[in-house]
């Protein structure tokens, strides 16, 4: 099930990056104060590791046994043209177990800052990656 995380992850990655977000600075959210327990663990140093993705902060998740990561993957304006402009879209990772499947998650709108966990999330009590629509919040 940890490929499944990653794999969920790395299309995510490979859909949104022919602009590399690397070197380019990601928003700044309010409220979200310096990364919090970022612990030097595997789920840590693999979502540090990924190109295009920038790691804002880990909060307290308020759900047992799960972790909260608010994200941001740099996206192409224009997937046809790799010189294009290009946004960080918001996202949230609520990680529960490399073991877990995983469930990607959007309620067409912006993306909500606290943990929470959709239907299908619960029922098969999966890891959660949730994505704001590109129009909203902060992902224009």
């Amino acid at each position: 099930m940890k490929r499944m995380l990653e794999v969920a992850c790395l299309l995510m990655v490979g859909l949104m990056s022919s602009a590399r977000g690397e070197g380019r600075e990601a928003p700044a959210e309010d409220g979200v104060t310096a990364a919090h327990a970022l612990e030097s663990d595997e789920v840590l140093a693999w979502l540090l590791s990924m190109p295009d993705v920038y790691v804002v902060s880990e909060v307290p998740s308020g759900i047992p046994d799960t972790r909260f990561f608010r994200l941001y993957f740099a996206q192409p304006m224009d997937h046809g043209d790799p010189d294009s402009d290009w946004f960080w879209l918001r996202a949230t990772l609520l990680h529960r177990s490399l073991e877990a499947p995983t469930v990607l998650y959007s309620t067409g709108y912006a993306s909500r800052a606290a943990p929470s966990r959709a239907e299908p999330t619960e029922l098969l009590d999966a890891n959660q990656l949730s994505l704001e629509h590109r129009f909203y919040g902060v992902s224009r």
